[in-house]
């Protein structure tokens, strides 16, 4: 797996075979889970890389503006990115790469996060529906307990200033 991984990122240069190659040599062993947050950074700079030209698009901020108005939207908006996509990972890497470059502010960027995780437990429920009912229940367990957290840090979110300030204005070094 991690053989395929690097073959995949030296050739297609995507975030998915970095994705790839970290999963291949964590399962290997043959990394550390240094050099797989390491992956996670190279792939977090591709998807940088690949959203600059929503940048300038003129529909970006209208959309912003929306969801601006109403977090239940971002958050629910965020779950089917998710499992449209899915990858909950993906889609947090997406959101954390459009808020950091001032694409997406704070107050829509983390009702996203909390929907786009909400949305990593559906596709779990999604995968195993053809599966016995014994089965399912990790899974069902899961998406009930994502739910309740996600939904939860969205009320407090709402109902008080939680110190997102901590989380700091400029770029780390």
């Amino acid at each position: 797996m991690a053989v395929v991984g690097m073959v995949l990122v030296v050739v297609l240069q995507s975030s998915t075979a970095v994705g790839i190659l970290a999963v291949g040599c964590v399962t290997s062993g043959i990394l550390t889970a240094s050099t797989g947050i390491a992956f996670i950074l190279l792939s977090l700079q591709m998807v940088g890389q690949a959203t600059e030209l929503l940048r300038d698009s003129a529909l970006l901020p209208a959309l912003v503006g929306y969801l601006r108005g109403g977090p239940l939207t971002a958050f629910l908006a965020a779950a089917v990115i998710a499992w449209v996509v899915h990858s909950s990972v993906a889609t947090v890497l997406l959101f954390v790469t459009f808020a950091s470059g001032g694409m997406l502010p704070l107050e829509v960027a983390l009702p996203m996060v909390l929907g786009a995780n909400l949305g990593g437990g559906i596709i779990a429920v999604w995968i195993d529906l053809g599966i016995e009912i014994e089965a399912r229940r990790i899974p069902v367990g899961s998406l009930i307990f994502r739910g309740v957290a996600a939904l939860l840090v969205l009320m407090l979110l709402q109902v008080g200033d939680l110190p997102v300030h901590y989380l700091g204005a400029t770029k780390a070094v």
